[in-house]
């Protein structure tokens, strides 16, 4: 995990190898608070910044970050405070507008206050300042504060800086009487407090909105350490026969013992497994099996069965030949099938592996 905060200024952050996506979070630079003469009354304070995030592709090399300014510009006297600059990363890739200015104010008319920075994609507001009172020795409105991670930044509701949302900043105070506005005491992104109304010659100034902020977030995936482990366990089966003796179907055997099998015995002697060899057959649903052999000739018969519960310790299956159904034939050997005693059982022993990736 690498993080990187830039909280005011400019510059370039260079992706590191491995990284392809960073997360960003902007806050827009605060307006200035509105300034003051002596033929007008109290100004509006400045806007907070606007709080944007966005996941951002990336890969190795560099990108443009800007911490928006804070309006301060705007000369004491009959002017508007300055306007928040937005903050930004790749250029256009991820914007977040700063505040506005506040007001200046006219005649028996306080200066409206500057509005919060909002922008068009998912975001949380800056907060709005105070609008100024537009009466003699009355006070400068207080600036607004930033949007923050999760919600929008509070309105000043007084000359009082607006309190602060979570990861936001505080507005400035508005100034009093023959005094400037005040500037926010922690960033980021609050507005500047308005100027107070004078009745002499002094002309008094807004306060400064504070910088915006940039913060960056990335995984670097590629040294993230795995480990590899290998489980091994063995798991027995228990094969329980059931109830009885019947052909056992295959996809691979055709019906009606119409699949043909070939030399897999040693051949009886006197006889090859070539000149000597007449093909049988494969049955799985035709019992008996019939097959004229030729005269010299000798064949192999396959049978597929399953057996059963139904038979118990010492019962035999055999299998015979007969002439035509006739059992006249002297069999020297006959092959048969013993059911033997306990429960048959297959261990099969499986091997899992996997990899545990630790960051």
């Amino acid at each position: 995990m690498g993080t990187q905060t830039y909280t005011s200024g400019s510059g370039n952050w260079t992706c590191p190898a491995g990284v392809t996506l960073v997360t960003v979070e902007l806050w827009g630079g605060g307006g200035q608070g509105g300034c003051s003469s002596s033929t007008t009354y109290s100004a509006g304070g400045g806007g907070g910044g606007e709080y944007r995030k966005h996941v951002l592709a990336v890969s190795a090399g560099d990108y443009a970050y800007v911490c928006g300014a804070g309006g301060s510009t705007a000369a004491v006297g009959d002017n508007d405070g300055q306007d928040g600059a937005n903050s930004t990363f790749n250029s256009t890739s991820v914007i977040a507008v700063g505040g506005k200015g506040g007001k200046k104010s006219s005649v028996r008319t306080g200066g409206l206050a500057g509005t919060g920075g909002t922008g068009t994609a998912a975001n949380y507001d800056g907060g709005a300042g105070y609008t100024g009172v537009g009466t003699s020795n009355a006070k400068g409105g207080g600036g607004g504060g930033s949007g923050g991670t999760a919600n929008t930044g509070n309105t000043a509701t007084s000359q009082t800086a607006a309190a602060a949302v979570t990861d936001g900043g505080i507005g400035g105070t508005g100034g009093g009487n023959h005094l400037d506005g005040v500037a926010p005491v922690s960033g980021p992104g609050g507005g500047g407090g308005g100027a107070g109304h004078i009745t002499g010659t002094t002309n008094t100034k807004g306060g400064a909105g504070y910088s915006g902020k940039c913060k960056l977030t990335w995984v670097d995936t590629s040294n993230i350490p795995v480990t590899t482990e290998t489980l091994s366990f063995a798991e027995v089966v228990t094969v329980t026969p059931s109830a009885f003796v019947r052909l056992l179907l295959s996809d691979n055997i055709a019906a009606s013992a119409a699949t043909h099998t070939t030399a897999q015995l040693t051949a009886p002697a006197g006889k090859t497994s070539g000149a000597d060899f007449q093909e049988g057959h494969i049955s799985d649903d035709t019992n008996p099996i019939t097959t004229d052999l030729d005269s010299g000739k000798y064949t192999e018969l396959e049978w597929s069965i399953k057996t059963a519960a139904g038979l118990g310790t010492g019962d035999e299956i055999e299998f015979r030949i007969t002439n035509t159904g006739a059992d006249t034939l002297t069999l020297t050997v006959v092959p048969k099938i013993t059911i033997g005693a306990g429960t048959p059982t297959i261990s099969i022993t499986e091997t899992l592996s996997f990899a545990e990736a630790l960051d």
